[in-house]
């Protein structure tokens, strides 16, 4: 966020007790120390308050960083109340169905080639 001018932006990485959190308490949780993650671990980046040109913004300079694969989602008022936990895992399912149905239709495309 500093190459981006962007250090006002508060960064919350997630614990284990942070996962049993609503997504609203997790937000105001104090940012603890960064803790490096083992490699594998799904990654999962929820953005708040942010304008669309700002959220493409993040995304386009995480994407251009060379950090691991992540998914993205907004938190939105609808899901404040949710555990973080189950929005992750959630998140994750919807980005296997995606991938999943992206694969067939590459694949179907090859076979009427």
């Amino acid at each position: 966020m500093i190459d981006m001018d962007a250090d006002m932006v508060k960064i919350i990485t997630c614990s284990r007790d942070l996962l049993a959190m609503s997504l609203k308490d997790a937000l105001q949780a104090d940012a603890g120390a960064f803790e490096q993650l083992p490699l594998g671990t799904k990654r999962a980046i929820f953005l708040s308050g942010m304008s669309g040109a700002e959220v493409q913004e993040v995304v386009s300079a995480y994407h251009d960083s060379g950090l691991p694969r992540s998914m993205w989602a907004a938190a939105v008022p609808a899901n404040y109340d949710r555990s973080l936990g189950a929005l992750v895992e959630d998140i994750y399912g919807d980005h296997q169905l995606m991938m999943q149905l992206e694969k067939e239709a590459v694949e179907r495309k090859a076979a009427q080639q």
